[in-house]
């Protein structure tokens, strides 16, 4: 139950994994105007701040992308951590993700109050 078209292969199973990456992805957008209210001169320093953090980002989900592919090439699972395997690394990897995500919630309700 795929469709392909040329090098993209839609599958609909697998759909929200992909909705869940996402929502994650962009959990602290909220949080710039905080970020932007805090800065002594917040006209002239955003946006080199969003310059570097996006490049950062951008770089780092590069980097990550680039590796995973080669490392598993199209059985490439939607969260790479399900290539891992229960090693130790995938257990520390799983770990690191999971502690993250408990970070993300003081954050919220930082920009609820």
């Amino acid at each position: 139950n795929t469709t392909s078209t040329g090098a993209w292969t839609f599958r609909p199973d697998t759909v929200f994994v992909g909705l869940g990456v996402l929502s994650f992805a962009f959990v602290c957008q909220h949080s710039a105007f905080i970020i932007a209210g805090s800065l002594p001169r917040a006209r002239q320093q955003w946006p080199q701040v969003t310059k570097i953090g996006l490049s950062a980002c951008g770089m780092l989900a590069l980097v990550n992308g680039i590796a995973g592919f080669i490392s598993y090439g199209d059985d490439t699972e939607g969260n790479i951590l399900n290539n891992l395997g229960t090693d130790t690394t995938a257990k520390v990897a799983r770990a690191m993700l999971g502690t993250t995500m408990i970070f993300v919630y003081p954050l919220e309700s930082f920009v609820a109050r």
